[in-house]
Protein backbone atom coordinates (compact mmCIF):
# COMPACT_ATOMS: atom_id res chain seq x y z
CA UNK A 1 0.00 0.00 0.00
CA UNK A 2 1.37 3.48 -1.24
CA UNK A 3 2.30 5.87 2.07
CA UNK A 4 3.23 9.44 1.77
CA UNK A 5 5.88 11.41 4.96
CA UNK A 6 4.39 14.58 5.97
CA UNK A 7 7.48 16.91 6.10
CA UNK A 8 6.83 17.90 9.20
CA UNK A 9 5.73 15.08 11.01
CA UNK A 10 8.85 12.04 9.47
CA UNK A 11 7.58 9.20 12.06
CA UNK A 12 4.40 8.76 10.60
CA UNK A 13 3.50 7.06 7.49
CA UNK A 14 0.23 8.22 6.00
CA UNK A 15 -1.57 5.94 3.70
CA UNK A 16 -3.59 6.45 0.90
CA UNK A 17 -6.39 3.97 3.05
CA UNK A 18 -6.62 7.17 5.39
CA UNK A 19 -4.43 5.58 7.89
CA UNK A 20 -1.40 7.15 9.94
CA UNK A 21 0.87 4.91 10.96
CA UNK A 22 3.55 5.53 13.80
CA UNK A 23 5.99 2.62 14.63
CA UNK A 24 3.65 -0.18 13.43
CA UNK A 25 0.09 1.16 14.85
CA UNK A 26 -2.47 2.85 13.52
CA UNK A 27 -3.25 6.46 14.97
CA UNK A 28 -6.84 7.32 16.07
CA UNK A 29 -9.41 9.06 14.47
CA UNK A 30 -12.04 11.03 16.50
CA UNK A 31 -15.06 13.27 15.36
CA UNK A 32 -14.52 16.96 16.16
CA UNK A 33 -17.69 18.98 16.84
CA UNK A 34 -18.53 19.48 13.31
CA UNK A 35 -17.96 15.70 12.85
CA UNK A 36 -14.37 15.91 10.92
CA UNK A 37 -12.36 12.99 11.37
CA UNK A 38 -9.25 15.07 13.26
CA UNK A 39 -6.15 13.10 14.34
CA UNK A 40 -2.76 14.23 16.44
CA UNK A 41 0.78 13.90 15.46
CA UNK A 42 3.92 14.24 17.38
CA UNK A 43 7.20 15.40 16.70
CA UNK A 44 10.15 16.39 19.26
CA UNK A 45 7.16 16.91 21.81
CA UNK A 46 5.32 19.52 19.86
CA UNK A 47 1.50 18.55 18.73
CA UNK A 48 -0.55 19.41 16.01
CA UNK A 49 -4.21 17.96 15.12
CA UNK A 50 -5.08 17.67 12.31
CA UNK A 51 -8.39 17.43 10.33
CA UNK A 52 -8.31 14.22 8.47
CA UNK A 53 -9.69 15.06 5.31
CA UNK A 54 -7.13 18.31 5.27
CA UNK A 55 -3.67 15.79 6.13
CA UNK A 56 -4.87 13.98 2.85
CA UNK A 57 -5.44 16.33 0.73
CA UNK A 58 -2.37 18.31 1.70
CA UNK A 59 -0.17 14.36 0.96
CA UNK A 60 -2.48 13.50 -2.01
CA UNK A 61 -4.22 16.18 -3.80
CA UNK A 62 -2.14 18.28 -6.09
CA UNK A 63 -3.19 22.13 -6.16
CA UNK A 64 -3.60 21.69 -2.39
CA UNK A 65 -2.08 24.94 -0.35
CA UNK A 66 -3.36 26.23 3.37
CA UNK A 67 -5.22 28.73 1.83
CA UNK A 68 -8.04 26.15 0.06
CA UNK A 69 -10.48 24.72 1.16
CA UNK A 70 -11.12 20.71 0.46
CA UNK A 71 -14.52 19.52 -0.43
CA UNK A 72 -16.04 16.04 -0.36
CA UNK A 73 -17.30 15.37 -3.71
CA UNK A 74 -19.81 12.94 -1.95
CA UNK A 75 -20.67 14.92 0.84
CA UNK A 76 -19.70 12.37 3.05
CA UNK A 77 -17.33 14.23 6.54
CA UNK A 78 -15.65 10.96 6.97
CA UNK A 79 -15.08 9.70 3.63
CA UNK A 80 -11.37 10.42 3.40
CA UNK A 81 -9.63 9.00 0.41
CA UNK A 82 -7.83 11.53 -1.77
CA UNK A 83 -10.22 10.21 -4.81
CA UNK A 84 -12.95 11.65 -2.70
CA UNK A 85 -11.40 15.00 -1.90
CA UNK A 86 -11.16 18.20 -4.22
CA UNK A 87 -8.96 21.18 -3.48
CA UNK A 88 -11.27 24.48 -3.63
CA UNK A 89 -11.36 28.06 -3.08
CA UNK A 90 -13.84 29.46 -0.99
CA UNK A 91 -16.66 30.43 -3.40
CA UNK A 92 -15.90 27.52 -5.57
CA UNK A 93 -17.04 25.77 -2.25
CA UNK A 94 -19.73 27.51 -1.56
CA UNK A 95 -21.25 26.87 -4.88
CA UNK A 96 -20.38 23.10 -4.44
CA UNK A 97 -22.29 22.90 -1.27
CA UNK A 98 -25.09 24.58 -2.51
CA UNK A 99 -25.15 22.17 -5.20
CA UNK A 100 -25.19 19.16 -3.41
CA UNK A 101 -27.58 20.99 -1.07
CA UNK A 102 -30.04 21.25 -3.98
CA UNK A 103 -29.51 17.89 -5.00
CA UNK A 104 -30.39 16.24 -1.52
CA UNK A 105 -33.94 18.91 -1.22
CA UNK A 106 -34.84 17.21 -4.79
CA UNK A 107 -34.59 14.02 -3.76
CA UNK A 108 -36.58 14.20 -0.12
CA UNK A 109 -38.92 16.28 -1.87
CA UNK A 110 -38.77 16.31 -5.23
CA UNK A 111 -38.55 19.48 -5.95
CA UNK A 112 -35.99 22.44 -6.47
CA UNK A 113 -34.67 24.16 -3.53
CA UNK A 114 -36.59 27.72 -2.81
CA UNK A 115 -35.84 29.18 0.55
CA UNK A 116 -38.99 30.49 1.95
CA UNK A 117 -39.37 32.22 5.48
CA UNK A 118 -42.13 31.63 7.58
CA UNK A 119 -43.81 34.14 9.97
CA UNK A 120 -45.88 34.54 12.26
CA UNK A 121 -48.89 36.89 11.38
CA UNK A 122 -49.60 37.77 15.00
CA UNK A 123 -45.78 39.09 16.12
CA UNK A 124 -44.41 39.41 12.76
CA UNK A 125 -41.27 37.11 13.97
CA UNK A 126 -39.61 34.52 11.58
CA UNK A 127 -40.52 31.05 12.92
CA UNK A 128 -38.37 28.95 10.43
CA UNK A 129 -36.86 28.89 7.64
CA UNK A 130 -37.95 26.41 4.90
CA UNK A 131 -36.08 24.55 1.73
CA UNK A 132 -38.45 24.12 0.18
CA UNK A 133 -42.37 24.76 -0.71
CA UNK A 134 -42.86 21.28 0.73
CA UNK A 135 -41.11 21.84 3.59
CA UNK A 136 -42.79 25.64 4.81
CA UNK A 137 -46.06 23.60 4.07
CA UNK A 138 -45.37 20.84 6.38
CA UNK A 139 -44.15 23.29 9.05
CA UNK A 140 -47.31 25.00 8.50
CA UNK A 141 -49.28 22.39 8.76
CA UNK A 142 -50.91 23.30 5.57
CA UNK A 143 -51.02 21.79 2.02
CA UNK A 144 -48.24 22.79 -0.81
CA UNK A 145 -50.58 24.18 -2.60
CA UNK A 146 -51.51 26.81 0.04
CA UNK A 147 -48.11 28.09 0.02
CA UNK A 148 -47.88 28.40 -3.61
CA UNK A 149 -51.34 30.49 -3.60
CA UNK A 150 -49.82 32.85 -0.75
CA UNK A 151 -46.38 33.33 -2.37
CA UNK A 152 -48.37 34.06 -5.52
CA UNK A 153 -50.63 36.46 -4.06
CA UNK A 154 -48.58 38.01 -1.68
CA UNK A 155 -50.94 41.02 -1.00
CA UNK A 156 -49.28 41.18 2.24
CA UNK A 157 -46.04 39.09 1.98
CA UNK A 158 -47.92 36.28 0.83
CA UNK A 159 -50.75 35.98 3.69
CA UNK A 160 -52.68 33.89 3.14
CA UNK A 161 -56.86 33.32 4.64
CA UNK A 162 -56.38 29.62 4.80
CA UNK A 163 -53.62 29.76 6.54
CA UNK A 164 -54.00 32.80 8.63
CA UNK A 165 -51.52 32.13 11.42
CA UNK A 166 -48.63 32.64 8.89
CA UNK A 167 -47.28 33.86 6.32
CA UNK A 168 -44.64 32.65 3.60
CA UNK A 169 -41.89 34.86 1.91
CA UNK A 170 -39.01 33.91 -0.35
CA UNK A 171 -35.79 34.37 1.52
Amino acid sequence: MKYMIHPDFPNYQIYEDVRAVRNGKAIAQTPDKDGYLQCVLWHKGKRRKFRVHRLMAELYCPGFTPEKEVHHLNNTKTDNYPSNLFCCTRQEHIEMRHEARQKQIMEMFGEEIDEITVWDSNTVSILYIASCISDAAKFANTTKEIVKEALASRPIHGWNPLAPEYYFDRF
